[in-house]
């Protein structure tokens, strides 16, 4: 015999209680904290700047390590990554299309504008060269910084195996790449300029820091790449089993954050999307599989707020430092120049 119990319908649960206040975090330490109490905020800046590694108290980590443990504020850290020693020759995409403009790269993503500064994101993931890719997005700049009808257009496949030509107009967003075992050069720059080691996958805080490098999980750090108007969807990483960050480097992030829920709690905020289709953002494996729903709407925030999940919606800028703890539903949004309906 199997016993099931009965589950309560997700549009009769009960809002959650409102989280507990922020604590509070001492500014006597070399590392500054400012924290925004607004109700769509919530966020504890931690601010390194100018301050070295060797400089970087046992007090200060642990104070900070502390802010990380919180799951319903969003820390947001300033000055972990050394911007202006990263060589920018190195990380121009012609070098890293020279490097490895010849492998073929198997996860990229496709978006078509629907409306002004809005896209929809096409089914099927995509791959292609890396080379490829680079001269997809110095035409898709080109397009934009002159306003030319002229078009271009770049040979990709299908997961199927099937050819397909993307026009420079539209959006290519590509994820996870591998940064230690497709450019090395690249990520022992980022280490070497990247303040605490210890958030860095392997690194003190993480469990896997007992396993060579070779033997652990795909685990990244992984780079991101794309024009304005990408996004990915609501979403936990690794199944909602691991805390993560997202290192901006260039450009603007859009990003809205839940705090984290129970499980039925966590189902219900992704039936609050607009358009939700069949997409499982939860345990669906690999990521992506289904139709997508919609960004959230302004609607959909304030639901979310009713409901006690405590959406975060903050603009992520380069050089910032946003951590992500284990079961935390997030979505990232790539800015664009032009202006946001309304809605």
């Amino acid at each position: 015999k199997k016993l099931r119990l009965a589950e309560q319908p997700l549009d009769e649960l009960e809002p959650l209680p409102p989280p507990k206040a922020s604590p509070k975090f001492p500014n006597d330490g070399r590392v500054r904290y400012k924290y925004e109490d607004e109700v769509t905020k919530r966020i504890l800046y931690a601010d390194f700047t100018g301050v070295s590694r060797e400089d970087i108290s046992t007090d200060d980590l642990r104070t900070y390590a502390s802010a990380l443990s919180n799951d319903h504020i969003t820390v947001i850290s300033l000055g972990l990554i050394n911007q202006n020693a990263l060589n920018s020759k190195l990380w121009d995409l012609r070098t890293i299309q020279k490097e490895s403009g010849s492998r073929v790269h198997h996860k990229f993503k496709r978006y078509t504008k629907t409306n002004p500064a809005v896209y929809s994101e096409m089914d099927d993931l995509l791959e292609g060269p890396m080379g490829t890719f680079v001269d997809y997005l110095g035409a898709h700049v080109n397009h934009l910084e002159n306003d030319t009808t002229e078009e271009s257009s770049f040979g990709f496949r299908t997961e199927k195996g099937e050819p397909i030509q993307v026009n420079s107009k539209e959006v290519i967003y590509m994820l996870d790449l591998d940064l230690p075992r497709i450019l090395p050069r690249h990520f022992s720059e980022f280490s070497r300029n990247f303040k605490l080691h210890e958030i860095m996958p392997g690194g003190d805080w993480c469990m896997m820091n007992a396993i060579p490098q070779s033997a652990r999980p795909f685990m990244g750090p992984n780079c991101y790449v794309t024009p304005g108007g990408a996004y990915t969807h609501m979403h936990q990483d690794g199944h909602g089993t691991v805390d993560s960050g997202h290192c901006c480097l260039e450009g603007y992030n859009e990003v809205v954050m839940l705090r984290r829920l129970p499980e039925r709690h966590k189902l219900h905020a992704t039936t609050l999307l607009p358009n939700q289709g069949e997409y499982d953002a939860l345990y669906t494996f690999p990521h992506g599989i289904g139709k997508k729903p919609d960004w959230p709407t302004n609607d959909t925030i304030k639901a979310w707020q009713k409901m006690g999940y405590a959406p975060s919606v903050f603009i992520l800028e380069p050089g910032q430092h946003v951590h992500i703890n284990k079961g935390r539903l997030h979505a990232f949004r790539k800015t664009t120049a032009e202006e946001l309906p309304p809605e």
